[in-house]
């Protein structure tokens, strides 16, 4: 998978992986390695229906009802295991 690179303190380099890759990944390993490394995409009819259904997430906000809160495109980091993406819906 590929991912940027970032120096810590220390100086070492350590790979920043997104976490959509991961979530490629578990889907498929086969089409995350293409995507990834390849940057090979490859869009059919249910990918594109997959992607306008996505917009609505990837616009980011909050809702609050009934004392719950609902925060779309929720930016989500780990630094001790190099992982940076952003979580649809939480």
């Amino acid at each position: 998978m590929t991912g940027e690179q970032a120096k810590e303190d220390g100086g070492d380099e350590r790979l920043i992986v997104p976490v959509s890759a991961l979530n490629q990944f578990l889907f498929c390993d086969r089409r995350a390695a293409l995507i990834h490394t390849e940057g090979v995409f490859l869009t059919n009819e249910f990918v594109a229906q997959g992607n306008r259904i996505h917009e609505l997430v990837d616009i980011p906000g909050y809702r609050e009802r009934r004392g719950c809160r609902t925060v779309r495109a929720m930016p989500i980091f780990n630094d001790r295991l190099g992982l940076n993406g952003r979580a649809d819906i939480v």
